[in-house]
C-alpha cells in the first residue's frame, strides 16, 4: 500500500525557497533565546542593527517550565513572526519532560492523529489562545504583511500546532518554516499537516547537514516528517529540496553514526549560541 501521505500529492503547494529570505528566518529564530527583556528592548544585537525598527514586540513565557515564544513586526520586510524558542542547554524540563517523552497522545484536530506528548504539552505550557488572538491582531493593524511561524529544535517542533491554530483562526498563514526540527506525529499527523490548506502557505524544513534532531523520534517509534525539506551541505553553500518528507535524497541519506551536533546549532552560518550568549 501506498503511503498515506501520498494520496494528498495533487493539493501539495510545493514552495520556491528563498534563501535570502531564509536568512532573515533564521536570523530572527536565534534571537527567540534571548531573555524576555532584551526581547521587549529590542536588544538583540546584531539583529537589532540590522533590523533596527521592528515594533509591535511580546513575549509568551512559561518561567517554570522553560518554553518562550515572540510575537514581532518587522517593517523593513513587511513581515510579522510567531516565532517558538528551542530547548535550553541547562533545562531539565526541556530536556526530560518534552524532549524525550516520546509518547503519543492524540491530537484533538485531526482524526486518529497522535504526536509526541511532550512536544504538544511544551506548546500548551504557553498562553496559546492568547497568543494566535495577538497575532490575529497584529495582521488587523498590518493586512498587507506576511505572516511567518517558524521555530528551531524544540521550537519547530511546537510550531506545528501554533501553525494548525493560526490556519484555523487567520485562514492563512504565508510561510511556516522550520530549523532542525523533529519528528512531530504520527503519519496520519503529518499527511494532515502538509495537506492542510491554509490560503497559499508554504511549508519548508530547513535541515543542515547532519544535524541529529531531525532524525529523532525515529520512525520506528512511529513518528514521520511532514512537509518539503530544504537540505544544506556542511558549509551551507548549497541545498537540495525535497518535495516530500522523509525523501531519501535529503537528510534520510545520512548515516546515524555520522550525525553532528554542531550543525543544529550553526545553520546559514550563523551560530545561534553565540547569539544566544549575546543578549540572555
Amino acid at each position: 500500500m501506498l503511503p498515506y501521505f501520498l494520496f494528498f500529492l495533487p493539493i501539495l503547494v510545493l514552495s520556491t525557497y528563498n534563501e535570502t529570505l531564509g536568512h532573515e528566518y533564521w536570523l530572527f529564530n536565534t534571537i527567540a533565546y534571548c531573555s524576555s527583556s532584551n526581547l521587549l528592548s529590542w536588544k538583540v544585537n546584531p539583529i537589532t542593527a540590522l533590523y533596527p525598527s521592528v515594533s509591535d514586540i511580546r513575549v509568551y513565557q512559561n518561567a517554570s517550565t522553560d518554553n518562550q515564544a515572540y510575537l514581532a513586526y518587522n517593517p523593513s520586510t513587511t513581515t510579522i513572526y510567531l516565532i517558538f524558542r528551542g530547548t535550553l542547554d541547562l533545562s531539565i524540563e526541556n530536556w526530560v519532560f518534552q524532549d524525550f517523552n516520546f509518547f503519543k497522545t492524540s491530537y484533538p484536530k485531526c482524526t486518529n492523529c497522535n504526536v509526541h506528548e511532550g512536544f504538544y504539552q511544551a506548546y500548551n505550557n504557553l498562553p496559546t489562545a492568547t497568543m494566535i488572538n495577538d497575532l490575529k491582531s497584529l495582521k488587523g493593524k498590518y493586512p498587507n504583511a506576511k505572516v511567518v511561524i517558524s521555530g528551531h529544535s524544540l521550537g519547530g517542533a511546537m510550531s506545528n500546532f501554533a501553525y494548525i491554530d493560526a490556519c484555523d483562526v487567520l485562514g492563512q498563514v504565508d510561510l511556516f518554516i522550520t530549523f532542525g526540527g523533529p519528528r512531530v506525529g504520527d503519519s496520519t499527523f503529518a499527511a494532515y499537516l502538509t495537506s492542510k490548506p491554509c490560503g497559499v502557505t508554504e511549508k519548508i524544513r530547513v535541515v543542515h547537514n547532519r544535524d541529529p534532531v531531525p532524525h529523532v523520534p525515529p520512525t520506528l517509534f512511529g513518528f514521520q516528517h511532514a512537509n518539503e525539506e530544504v537540505w544544506y551541505d556542511e558549509g551551507s553553500k548549497t541545498y537540495v529540496t525535497c518535495p516530500q518528507p522523509e525523501q531519501s535524497n535529503c537528510s534520510s541519506q545520512v548515516w546515524q553514526i555520522l550525525l553532528n551536533p554542531i550543525d543544529h546549532i550553526d545553520y546559514l552560518n550563523f551560530n545561534q549560541q553565540v547569539q544566544m550568549a549575546s543578549c540572555s
